[in-house]
């Protein structure tokens, strides 16, 4: 969700601060909860392909067994 919390914070949508440039952004709860943010972050959600389920953990290490 990291690129859309920047997308957001970019377009002026969800208050967030950095410390550091090019550092997380640091968000405070109670913006998350805004009317705003739910419906920025349910088009989002929309704009995801159909197969996006299946390939969302391809970044991460598989270990056998586990």
């Amino acid at each position: 969700m990291r690129w859309i919390s920047k997308e957001l914070v970019l377009k002026g949508i969800l208050a967030a601060t950095q410390a550091v440039k090019g550092s997380q952004w640091l968000v405070p709860v109670e913006a998350l909860s805004s009317d705003t943010v739910r419906i920025a972050v349910q088009r989002a959600i929309e704009r995801r392909t159909k197969n996006y389920i299946d390939y969302q953990y391809d970044r991460i290490i598989r270990l056998p067994g586990i």
